[in-house]
């Protein structure tokens, strides 16, 4: 799957509980002052099935650059907004730390997945098995903490998440769109801010 890795970590470094925007102190944790990590054991969420590759398609053509995420007509989120959005964000980082693919993957929309199984991703695909094949939890060295988030509602009911992670000491921040669906909110793309 095209930059699974970045993908990862673009849609699994959010969550919001008492503020639209929010810092996190997580002095009683062990992690640092500042962010928060979450514990393999948050991730409840059921396992996806194993996703069947789509069309193989032309992979001597790069992989395809992704669009940008229209930022525009948004209003920011209200504290209840803010939580219910964070919610498949703490599983998946949850998810992340614990290994477990294919319960992250559960976070995410199917048409996202079903993208990311497709052309030139399936280069990717046999590596994907051997992953969802054996969750191993993360080094705790090497887990995905939160710093802060900030959410805000577009015009077309999508909710875009300005998400701060920590990661081996390295700060980065991405952009994710979640939309809203029967199984409530769900991640539907991502990228690195200001890409």
């Amino acid at each position: 799957m095209r930059r699974l890795r970045l993908w990862i970590v673009l849609a699994i470094g959010v969550l919001g509980l008492a503020s639209p925007v929010m810092a996190f102190d997580s002095s009683d944790t062990g992690t640092p002052s500042g962010s928060y990590r979450y514990e393999p054991t948050g991730c409840t969420n059921e396992p996806i099935a194993i996703p069947e590759p789509g069309e193989v398609g032309d992979l001597t053509l790069p992989s395809p650059t992704v669009t940008a995420i229209d930022e525009s007509n948004t209003t920011p989120a209200d504290v209840p907004t803010t939580s219910d959005v964070a919610q498949p964000i703490q599983r998946a980082i949850a998810c992340q730390n614990a290994g477990d693919i294919l319960r992250m993957l559960g976070n995410f929309t199917d048409r996202w997945i079903a993208e990311r199984f497709s052309g030139y991703d399936l280069v990717f695909y046999g590596r994907f098995l051997e992953a969802a094949g054996s969750a191993t939890p993360v080094p705790d060295d090497g887990q995905l903490a939160l710093v802060s988030i900030d959410v805000r509602i577009r015009a077309d009911g999508a909710a875009l998440a300005t998400v701060v992670t920590n990661m081996n000491g390295q700060e980065q921040t991405s952009l994710l769109v979640l939309i809203e669906t029967a199984d409530g909110w769900k991640i539907d793309g991502g990228q690195l801010a200001g890409s």
